[in-house]
């Protein structure tokens, strides 16, 4: 599998040098670089991240952020809503994420990112934190995506850092092939597939 990444740094480069490892020998029956006991690959970046909550709540701040992101969004085929947890996802697809087999965020993500990043450091949205999931489509071996998934998943959130969200709120998940929007083999259902989601959680009390 022929994958380009992008080149990280702080936190993030043991994970990541170690994921490209992985895909270089190749993945058939390997583990997957931290996968947890469901069977998803995922790393939680410092404490913050990997902190259990015990619910999340919709506040003036998320909402604010959510008609933000919806009013960036517009004609561009990305959706912004808020889920039955009180979480706000941004789900992403490849038109503007990522590329067959590859890491590297294509340049019509960037902008979502910026906005997705914006405020995040002012005192109202500290408590705010961060959870990327990456998704592949069917094609290839699916060790292989598991592990590319998890590291389009850490691109993001390198990213997101990169903007000034401190590493210690994002957490990084890789779900594979294995959460499909639409369960075809068709080019239009693979390239759904293929997509990123944000998830923007305010933990409660």
């Amino acid at each position: 599998m022929n994958m380009m990444l992008t080149k990280p740094g702080g936190r993030w480069a043991a994970l990541f040098l170690a994921l490209a490892l992985a895909l270089a020998l190749g993945l058939a029956g390997c583990a997957v670089p931290g996968a947890d006991k469901t069977g998803r690959a995922g790393a939680g970046i410092g404490a913050g991240a990997s902190a259990v909550p015990k619910g999340y709540v919709w506040s003036r701040s998320m909402e604010a952020k959510r008609v933000a992101l919806d009013k960036a969004v517009v004609g561009t085929g990305i959706s912004v809503l808020r889920t039955k947890d009180n979480q706000l996802q941004v789900n992403v697809p490849s038109e503007f994420s990522f590329d067959i087999d590859s890491a590297a965020i294509k340049p019509g993500m960037r902008p979502v990112l910026d906005h997705f990043a914006q405020d995040l450091h002012l005192p109202l949205m500290s408590r705010m934190v961060v959870l990327v999931v990456g998704h592949t489509d069917s094609r290839g071996p699916a060790a292989a995506n598991d592990t590319l998934s998890l590291v389009r998943a850490i691109s993001v959130g390198k990213y997101l850092e990169d903007k000034g969200v401190a590493s210690g709120r994002i957490a990084v998940q890789g779900r594979g092939e294995n959460e499909p929007l639409v369960d075809s083999t068709k080019d239009y259902a693979l390239a759904l597939n293929r997509r990123v989601e944000m998830f923007l959680r305010e933990p409660a009390e």
